[in-house]
C-alpha cells in the first residue's frame, strides 16, 4: 500500500484545505511534510488494513465453523428429556455471521474515508481489493483451502500428523 501510495502520489478530495493553499500567491502554505501526506490518496491505508485483518479474520472463522460443524453436536440439559442438536444444521448461518460482522466493519472503516473527504472512491475500491488480495494469500499460506475437510487446521499441524515415507 505504502509503495503505491508514493508510486501514484494522487491529491487527497481536500488537498487544498490540507497545503492551506493562497490563492492570491496561487502556493501552498503548509510544511512540506503536510503537502506530500495531501499527496498520497491513493490506494487508502486504512480500507487496504481493514480489509486485510477481517478478511484474513472472516477466513480463519470460516475454516473453525468448518472444522467444528462436520463432526460436533451439542447435548442440551435434560427439560423432560435430553435433546441432542447438530451443529452441521446450522454451519450457514455461522457462515454469514463469520462473514457479516467482520466485513461491515471494514466497510464501515472504508465509507468513512470517503466521507470525512480524506480518500476519493476509486482509492477505497482499491485499497479494499488490495487488503483482500493480501489476506486470501497469507490465509492460504498457513491454511488449507475451505472445501477440504482439514479446513481450519494450520498446514503445519497438518504436515506433522503425516507420516514420513521417504527412505534415505
Amino acid at each position: 500500500t505504502c509503495t503505491l501510495k508514493y508510486y501514484v502520489s494522487r491529491r487527497r478530495p481536500n488537498f487544498y484545505s490540507l497545503c492551506e493553499f493562497d490563492v492570491n500567491k496561487l502556493q501552498c502554505m503548509s510544511p512540506l511534510e503536510k503537502i506530500r501526506e495531501a499527496s498520497l490518496s491513493f490506494p487508502s491505508g486504512h480500507s487496504s488494513f481493514s480489509f486485510c485483518g477481517m478478511t484474513f479474520l472472516m477466513l480463519f472463522l470460516l475454516g473453525r465453523v468448518a472444522l467444528i460443524t462436520s463432526s460436533s453436536s451439542i447435548t442440551l440439559p435434560p427439560s423432560g428429556g435430553s435433546r441432542v442438536i447438530k451443529l452441521a444444521q446450522y454451519k450457514s448461518i455461522l457462515g454469514v455471521l463469520c462473514c457479516l460482522v467482520p466485513w461491515s466493519w471494514s466497510f464501515f472503516i472504508a465509507s468513512s474515508r470517503i466521507v470525512d473527504k480524506w480518500h476519493h472512491p476509486s482509492d477505497v475500491v482499491a485499497g479494499s481489493l488490495l487488503g483482500i488480495a493480501a489476506a486470501t494469500i497469507s490465509y492460504h499460506a498457513f491454511y488449507p483451502c475451505l472445501v477440504t475437510p482439514k479446513a481450519g487446521v494450520p498446514l503445519s499441524l497438518l504436515q506433522q500428523q503425516q507420516p514420513n515415507n521417504s527412505t534415505v
